[in-house]
């Protein structure tokens, strides 16, 4: 049973505008591929509260999705070998009621 789910990344502010938009694209494309994409919400550059990766901008945005764990999990390997992204985290949403 899809459950919905809420991703926010962190990519790096350095690279270029065009490649900050293919990579939000690609994760787009991969959660339709085993779920429902609802919304991607950009919140913009913004400056990082500590360091990562020498990194001190990056670019965040929220993916809300529904899908089952194995997308999560997915989302999850992919993030952990591309450097462009510095920092991700993926919550199941369980409306209350």
């Amino acid at each position: 049973m899809a459950k919905p789910y809420e991703t926010v990344i962190v990519v790096d502010a350095m690279i270029p505008d065009e490649s900050i938009t293919s990579e939000f694209d690609a994760i787009g494309k991969l959660i339709e591929t085993q779920g429902k994409m609802i919304k991607l919400d950009r919140w913009g550059k913004r400056k990082l509260a500590y360091p990562i990766r020498k990194r001190t901008h990056g670019e965040y945005a929220v993916f809300y999705y529904e899908g089952t764990g194995a997308i999560a999990a997915e989302l999850d390997k992919r993030f952990r070998i591309n450097e462009n992204i510095l920092r991700w985290l993926t919550i199941a949403d369980n409306p209350v009621g």
